[in-house]
């Protein structure tokens, strides 16, 4: 939730387009929630439309949100649509060089320890999977990764140093895209 918001503060202060101020963001929770907050919100006459995350693991409960009916047709934005991929998570969304600066800086990891800027051959396709798969290669010890420090890392950078952030431009065209679609969906 607080990426949603970040890259929408983001793209505003950039004269782009950010996310229509009359969506608003709440987290659900996880998958197997996201059908009864829909009802809620349905049940309650508000449009609704769902970003999530699309991978094997969800993919099942996903369809099936989707082929219910419960959403409007188009109203549940997968990930993956975004990346032309079959699976991805916000991590993925934001884009592996974005997502490793933040996973080294809430980190502090020491350069003998910071992920690679360059990807490994022999990574996971998915940047938490390669996040996730990295870390256990490390000795005991080191800090290790736990999901809200890259939110809270990048809440903090200050705003001078944002544009420094690598691979912020391909984080901005993809979350722009979403906001578009999202807008698009809210003006109907």
């Amino acid at each position: 939730m607080n990426y949603i918001n970040w890259f929408s503060r983001q793209l505003a202060g950039k004269d782009r387009e950010a996310l229509d101020l009359r969506w608003s963001v709440v987290a659900s929770g996880g998958v197997n929630k996201v059908a009864s907050f829909a009802t809620l919100f349905v049940g309650c006459g508000l449009k609704t439309a769902v970003l999530m995350e699309y991978d094997e693991d969800r993919k099942e409960i996903v369809d099936k949100l989707e082929e219910s009916g419960l959403l409007k047709n188009g109203h549940l934005l997968k990930m993956s649509s975004y990346l032309q991929r079959n699976d991805a998570d916000i991590s993925d969304l934001m884009g592996r060089a974005f997502y490793i600066h933040l996973v080294n800086g809430c980190l502090m990891l020491n350069e003998k320890f910071k992920l690679p800027k360059k990807k490994p051959s022999d990574a996971p396709d998915r940047v938490i999977d390669e996040v996730s798969a990295y870390f256990k290669t490390l000795p005991p010890g080191i800090s290790q990764m736990e999901y809200c420090k890259p939110v809270d890392y990048l809440l903090q950078i200050k705003p001078r140093e944002i544009d420094n952030v690598p691979g912020l431009n391909e984080a901005l065209d993809r979350f722009e895209k979403i906001f578009h679609d999202l807008n698009r969906l809210i003006k109907s």
